[in-house]
Order: C-alpha cells, then structure tokens, then sequence
C-alpha cells in the first residue's frame, strides 16, 4: 500500500500553484508543467534543471510527439523558458516562469486569490453550489476544504469585471519564422529540412504550408534526433525520406535508427564539406 510521507516535498507557492490548477491549458501541457516544477523545486527548490523528452515521458508517460508539441506551445507562450539547449549528452534545461500573466492563452482568466491559508483550510467550507470536485461518499459532518471557483463566480456576477486577457490561437509569423530560422541554424542539415518542408507543403492542394506546422511537425522533432543519434544515421534517415518522398519526422526517425553503416559512411554530415555525387542527387545545398 502506498504510504508517501510529507518529507521530502515539494516547497512551491500556492498561488502558482493555483494558477496552473486555473490555466485553461490542456492536460498535457499541465503534466509537463508539473513535472518541470516536481526536478526543479521539489528537487532542492532549484529554479532550473536539466530535463529532457526522454525523463518528460517517463514522468507524464506520455509519447514523445505529443510531448514535442505540447513543450513547444508551452514555451512559445512564455509558460515554460528554455534556459539552455540540449549539446551532445547534456539535456536542455527548463524552468517555470513564475509570471503567470506572462502566459499567453494559458494565463488564468480571472485573478489568482488565495482564499484561505494554514489552519483556516481545515475549516473553510462553502455552499454547496459552490463546491468544487465534491462526492457523495464524503458528505459527513466534518469539516472539510473547498476552493471556490472565482472564475466561475465573475461570470455571473452582475458587476462588470476587469477586461479578459486576449486569446490567442498561436503565435504570430514573426515568432514563427524566429523559430525557424533558430532551428535551421542548430540543424546539421539545414538543406534538407527545407527540402522536406517543401514536400509538405507540396502534399496540399495549394502548395502551400503554415510555417507553425512545418517547425512543430518537421524542424523541432528532426533537430530534436540529433541529441539522440549520430548525424550519419539521421543523414540516412532524411536521404530516405526525400527519395520516398516521406516529408514525416516519424519516418525520418525509424529510416535513422534502422541505419547500420558500412565503414565508408562519414562522420558527420556538415555541409561545409564537400557533398560526394550520390549526395548531390538527393541534396541541394544552401547558404547557412
């Protein structure tokens, strides 16, 4: 039987803590969140810590795509800062950003109050209406704690509140083209991921993509692999996806990790070198 004990925990600000319980983000972006706050102030009371795709999916056991996407969301609105990026053996590392109504779409709607503190928890018991995530089981005599939902009260109070935050449903083109341009720069190929890009958006009846899809789907996942294997294998990998053609990250990274060398392969795969002609027939070679 599980018998978790109060010592060690996790020393964290119940009003931050509040307003991820009120943010309208979805479950997977709360999981993260309170993974990145469970290695950083449940470990020490550290603002920062090393973590990686790998540790988030042991954590919230979700599958790493989903957890690419959701990490990318949550830093693109400023709920989540990326303090370094991932070199070779070392993982990024991440940290909460304690200014919640820096948070994009994800900021609470209303204000964050805190009710009541210490022992007035204990004893603070609101109307039944007005009782949050209760069950019938527990309708005794004891006192117990309830925590008002304020967001629903301000919606039916007649008084007019303060002005909502502005929603969101993504970052501009120019946040977006940053992201690009940053992860063309990180990329060992850089070439080919436009290359790929460009397949993308030729699957469309227009010929055309959003960039915030070709970076979730294609940029952020692919230089992701490079944390993860050697760039001879992910050089496979994008070989096999523009023959196919396949512009898929899933499908660059199984081709990548069925890779099995011969000896002659190279290395790396910087473009600074000179490309062989079997290269040159798959690649096109841009400016960095």
């Amino acid at each position: 039987m599980a018998n978790p004990q109060p010592i060690p925990f996790v020393q964290f600000s119940k009003e931050l803590y509040d307003a991820i319980l009120a943010s309208p983000m979805p479950g997977c972006h709360k999981e993260i969140v309170l993974a990145i706050v469970r290695r950083t102030y449940g470990d020490g009371g550290k603002k920062e810590a090393p973590i990686s795709y790998g540790l988030l999916r042991e954590m919230t056991g979700r599958n790493r795509g989903h957890i690419q996407r959701a990490l990318g969301e949550l830093r693109s609105e400023g709920v989540v800062d990326l303090v370094h990026e991932a070199h070779f053996t070392e993982p990024q590392v991440l940290a909460l950003n304690k200014d919640y109504e820096a948070w994009g779409q994800y900021a609470p709607d209303g204000p964050v109050r805190m009710e009541a503190t210490g022992r007035e928890e204990a004893t603070v018991q609101a109307a039944p209406a007005q009782q949050a995530c209760t069950h019938p089981s527990n309708s005794t005599g004891r006192a117990r704690a309830t925590i008002e939902d304020k967001s629903i009260q301000e919606l039916k109070s007649k008084e007019p509140s303060a002005p909502k935050r502005p929603v969101v449903s993504a970052p501009d083109d120019t946040d977006w083209q940053a992201r690009a341009d940053y992860l063309l720069e990180a990329s060992h190929f850089p070439s080919d991921l436009i290359t790929l890009g460009g397949l993308l958006a030729a699957k469309n009846k227009t010929g055309k993509a959003q960039l915030s899809r070709i970076v979730r789907e294609l940029y952020e996942p692919i230089v992701a692999l490079q944390d993860e294997l050697p760039d001879a294998a992910i050089r496979h990998g994008l070989r096999a996806a523009i023959t196919k053609p396949a512009p898929n990250a899933n499908y660059v990274k199984a081709a990548a990790r069925g890779y099995q060398g011969n000896g002659s392969a190279p290395a790396t795969n910087s473009y600074a070198d000179e490309l062989t002609p079997e290269d040159r027939d798959f690649f096109t070679v841009t400016e960095r």
